[in-house]
């Protein structure tokens, strides 16, 4: 499946920094959270190479802040969420002063493609790098940099071989693969898995915003979820 090739950028490569902001103190505020839903057959209209395909995971929607000394987690409710002891969230950190990713915590024992529970922390945005908020970066560009911090350590994949998560050199720490097209077969084929929730898209020009409202962030993508007992769209 087409992914974004980064092969041997340099820092120097991201041309965004001049629309990062300066982190004036306080906690990280709230997440990027995806508010607007999708019916799975309009899945086709969004495969015109203006979106980029994620898959939903079925966690708990988390930042992690991080700096030389330590960390900080919380979920999407802005409050502090407890992390066990096994996630070196210490060892992601990256560059000069404090940085933030966000993703999905698996802690709902949902189980993988080889139907066993997956634990992990999986990594699909960073809002935050060098101390400076990325104000104004693309989503296009933050996967770049998450390609470029965190090289893939190695796939996971369904059985019929669509990579959907990428280990990263930290135990226990992944980051989700993204798609650029095909997202309804691609779609199709990852809420197989119990694990996934759905399909996230996410318009590859949308600008991030400030993060001090749950409202935020929310107008440059959109979930499709998998139909359930209690979820039909």
């Amino acid at each position: 499946m087409e992914r974004q090739k980064v092969g041997t950028m340099k820092l120097a490569d991201f041309k965004f920094s001049e629309r990062f902001v300066d982190y004036k103190g306080g906690q990280f505020l709230y997440p990027p959270r995806i508010e607007n839903r999708l019916n799975p057959l309009s899945l086709d209209k969004f495969d015109n190479g203006e979106h980029i395909g994620q898959p939903k995971l079925n966690g708990s929607n988390t930042s992690v802040t991080i700096s030389e000394r330590g960390f900080v987690a919380k979920e999407r409710h802005n409050k502090f969420f407890a992390v066990p002891p096994k996630f070196d969230f210490l060892s992601l950190h990256r560059g000069r002063g404090f940085m933030c990713v966000t993703g999905e915590f698996m802690n709902k024992s949902k189980k993988d493609h080889t139907k066993e529970p997956f634990r992990g922390f999986c990594i699909w945005d960073i809002v935050a790098y060098n101390g400076k908020i990325l104000i104004g970066s693309t989503i296009e560009e933050r996967i770049k940099l998450i390609d470029y911090l965190y090289p893939s350590m190695g796939a996971i994949s369904t059985k019929s071989g669509i990579e959907y998560l990428y280990k990263t050199e930290v135990e226990n720490i992944y980051k989700v693969n993204n798609f650029f097209g095909n997202f309804t077969d691609i779609y199709k084929e990852l809420v197989a898995v119990d694990m996934v929730e759905g399909f996230v898209l996410k318009r590859k020009n949308g600008r991030l915003e400030m993060l001090t409202r749950e409202q935020n962030n929310t107008g440059w993508a959109v979930k499709v979820r998998k139909p359930t007992a209690n979820y039909l769209f």
